[in-house]
């Protein structure tokens, strides 16, 4: 497909020198099996070292509280297959983690001419000419750690052609070198990874594949897991099923009836399911034909001769009701399910965070701050440092790993003036001003009539002139100032309730709600906020539509397929739907998300995952729809959600890796929610089966 791979490769190349570059050949050409066209496309491979920023130690009582109960972000979420197979090898020379990647010399040139202007986030492809973009659509770009082996061949006209084995027992593109170099790519192999000849075959190399795999390949296991399970005779920790998809550690190579039938086992279990779920509706449409044949011409429920059977299965049925009862929407409690045997990790502490800054100035340490995003999305934040933090992940700094504690001083200076100088202007607004300025009063009016309604059940907003009840005026209306075509939209002050119990100052709480806003509620308050919204709304569609089919398919017969069901769930990021101290936590996991902007948006799939059960049993029409959903408030769980959010995500981005999986090779990226988008969009046009296996149910 092309999206994470260009992604990857384009984030690589920007930012690596000249040192990093062990490898650039020339006139090696893409193979494109699958091209109906039969089309080939130049460019070169590359093999070059990507810089791991090494954080200084953490103080033995930093370590001795997070080492062990929250691992590091490479560790968090990088695979098995990775960890165990690299783990047990010993580093290459060097720091940092290595490569392997095949470009277009189009995708080259149009980077060097972009340099500093594009972001891996981008679509590198979005400028490009039409051919441009197919050839970039086979970027390669691997991980040498998960590279399982290489695949020597020589064509008749004498031209070498490469082969990479992934670990998931996928194969990349074959790789033709056009100019020879082949063995100078297996020397900068072997120099960087434990590469070996295959005692087997003379032009396999094994890079990180396991010793087992030769031993089965001798005793004839290998030909026939070839054979049946597409694996080449390769062994790893994680192996995928039919499908894609992860399913478990290989077996021993002895274990050959384990590996040849174990696919028909599973064909068996979805066989004997199908056959129950059909006897079922059998009896269920039998019982409701019965019932009705009694209400309308008082038939008898059976033939008057009937055959043994049917006499058996008449009685059969006269024993069990399978009528379902139809509950009314509002007598119905909305229900998620309690993720088994997991639970949220420990909050970042005061003293995990003190120590990402380093010196007298106080400059960001890039390790242990990944460290501390990865803790946070974990089990969310110390509410003594959460202000602080979410300054840092809301971006009210700029230069954020450059910038300097005076420096950071400098903008919350800035702010501070801005807000008093807006404060000033509304402040000082006459009463013969304000009854000729509608806006100014509409606006007032407005703020004035939600605040005194906005969390007065809790203790800070119980005293209609409490110092919080002012701050959450005064900020509203300075906000307003800010941009007054814009003024003040209704649920502004419910997304400035938590910021504002947590801030001391109202600057503060001014200079974090801008930021809040401008980050995650983009398109959210505005004049028409439907179309401001459109764009969130048409990704968790697409989502859905992938992922949950069965509930897609239920929204678009009710006409709600434009996701009407969740406008305040993504209005207010939940706001509403959770206690002020559950929706701060919600926010901490949304907030320090570690691999993409926007997970807002994987909590909202993942709820709507979770719910679809009641939704489709009850076959809740548009308007119930509505009503079910906004009757969650103070009913769920929030752990629970963000675990269901992040297993949601976990399970989007493995489909997503799986199909790209001739292109990308990466055991611990976690794709963008931008990427992800991307490829879905593409994989609907161009492979609607490989969407058709991703859904979860």
């Amino acid at each position: 497909m092309g999206p994470i791979a260009r992604a990857l490769a384009l984030e690589l190349l920007e930012h690596s020198t000249p040192q990093q570059f062990l490898l650039v050949k020339d006139g090696v050409t893409v193979k494109c099996d699958h091209d109906r066209s039969g089309a080939r496309h130049v460019g070169q491979i590359i093999i070059l070292r990507k810089e791991e920023y090494q954080a200084e130690s953490v103080e033995n009582a930093v370590a001795d509280d997070t080492e062990e109960s929250v691992p590091s972000p490479s560790s968090l979420f990088s695979e098995e297959t990775t960890r165990d197979k690299a783990s047990s090898i010993a580093k290459p020379r060097g720091c940092g983690e290595y490569f392997l990647l095949w470009v277009p010399y189009s995708f080259i040139d149009f980077q060097a001419q972009n340099a500093g202007r594009l972001s891996s986030s981008g679509s590198a492809g979005a400028k490009a000419p039409a051919m441009e973009a197919l050839e970039w659509r086979y970027i390669m770009c691997v991980a040498v750690n998960n590279i399982a082996k290489v695949r020597r061949r020589t064509q008749s006209d004498g031209t070498r052609t490469v082969e990479l084995c992934f670990l998931d027992g996928a194969t990349g593109h074959p790789l033709i070198f056009m100019n020879g170099g082949v063995t100078r790519f297996l020397d900068v192999l072997r120099g960087i990874s434990p590469l070996r000849q295959s005692s087997v075959t003379a032009d396999d190399f094994l890079v990180y594949a396991a010793d087992d795999a030769e031993t089965a390949a001798t005793d004839g296991l290998g030909n026939a897991t070839a054979t049946r399970g597409g694996g080449a005779g390769l062994h790893s920790d994680k192996r995928r099923s039919s499908n894609g998809r992860l399913a478990g550690r290989s077996p021993r190579p002895n274990d050959v009836e384990n590996v040849l039938y174990e696919n028909h086992e599973r064909s068996l279990l979805s066989r004997l399911a199908a056959t129950v779920a059909t006897k079922i509706d059998k009896v269920r449409s039998q019982r409701s034909l019965n019932l009705a044949q009694q209400r309308g011409k008082g038939m008898p429920t059976c033939p008057t001769t009937p055959s043994l059977s049917h006499a058996d299965e008449s009685l059969s049925e006269e024993r069990f009701e399978f009528v379902e009862e139809v509950i009314p929407v509002e007598s119905q409690t909305p229900r998620i399910p309690a993720p088994i045997d997991r639970a949220m990790g420990p909050p970042l502490t005061a003293e995990v965070w003190n120590s990402c800054f380093t010196g007298e100035e106080r400059r960001v340490d890039r390790g242990r701050y990944a460290k501390a995003l990865a803790i946070a999305h974990a089990g969310g934040i110390e509410k003594e440092i959460r202000m602080e933090v979410w300054c840092f992940m809301l971006h009210v700094y700029p230069d954020l790993f450059e910038s300097t504690e005076a420096q950071r001083e400098s903008v919350r200076e800035r702010y501070k003036a801005m807000y008093e100088q807006l404060k000033q202007q509304w402040e000082s607004i006459l009463p013969e001003q304000e009854a000729n300025f509608s806006a100014f009063r509409g606006m007032r009016a407005a703020i004035e009539k939600d605040v005194v309604r906005t969390d007065r059940s809790h203790e800070s907003y119980l005293d209609a002139d409490g110092a919080k009840q002012r701050m959450l005026y005064n900020v509203l209306m300075t906000h307003g100032m800010l941009n007054f075509d814009l003024g003040y939209c209704q649920g502004m002050s419910d997304v400035l309730s938590p910021i504002a119990l947590l801030a001391e100052t109202e600057e503060e709480a001014f200079m974090c709600f801008s930021r809040f806003l401008t980050e995650h509620c983009k398109g959210n308050f505005c004049k028409n906020v439907k179309a401001g919204m459109e764009q969130q709304l048409e990704e968790l569609q697409l989502l859905v539509r992938v992922f949950v089919p069965r509930l897609y398919n239920h929204l678009v017969k009710q006409n709600s397929e434009e996701m009407q069901c969740c406008f305040r769930w993504r209005l207010m990021l939940f706001k509403r739907e959770f206690s002020i101290d559950d929706i701060m936590l919600l926010w901490d996991v949304i907030l320090s998300c570690p691999y993409t902007t926007g997970f807002e948006l994987f909590v909202t799939a993942a709820l709507l995952k979770a719910l679809s059960p009641q939704i489709l049993e009850q076959h809740l029409t548009h308007d119930e729809l509505l009503q079910f959903t906004n009757s969650i408030a103070g009913k769920l769980d929030v752990r629970h959600l963000i675990l269901l959010a992040q297993d949601f995500y976990d399970g989007v981005a493995k489909c997503a890796l799986a199909m790209e999986r001739h292109e990308t090779a990466v055991g611990n990226y976690r794709p963008t929610l931008k990427e992800i988008i991307s490829l879905l969009r593409l994989a609907e046009m161009e492979d609607p089966r490989a969407v058709a296996e991703c859904a979860f149910e």
